[in-house]
């Protein structure tokens, strides 16, 4: 749900934007593709973070693997790699508040 309401609040941004900075005497067509630019971009920022994020979250994983694999002697690869396509997955999805809490602890 929290996805769903992140592309309402860019669509609504998205709109302000045009609104503010199109004049009146611009023809209709100029306003969509103003808004069709706006939206293009506001989607690549957030696919960008999303890869960022989940590489950030396949580090994480990996780190785990070296550490599970010190510890508890793996017997194959699928042992091995649950772990940090897990958190990588989990990395992309919830990765805002995972960079948030991480740079803070920093």
């Amino acid at each position: 749900m929290r996805h769903g309401s992140q592309a309402f609040l860019s669509f609504q941004h998205a709109v302000k934007t045009v609104y503010y900075t199109c004049s009146e005497n611009k023809p209709e067509s100029h306003l969509l593709i103003v808004i069709r630019q706006e939206m293009y971009r506001k989607l690549k920022v957030d696919w960008v973070k999303f890869l960022l994020h989940f590489i950030f979250g396949l580090f994480l994983g990996l780190l785990g693997v070296v550490s599970w694999g010190l510890l508890f002697e793996a017997r194959s690869w699928v042992d091995l790699l649950w772990l940090p396509v897990l958190l990588g997955i989990l990395g992309g999805i919830f990765g805002d508040r995972l960079w948030e809490k991480f740079v803070k602890w920093l």
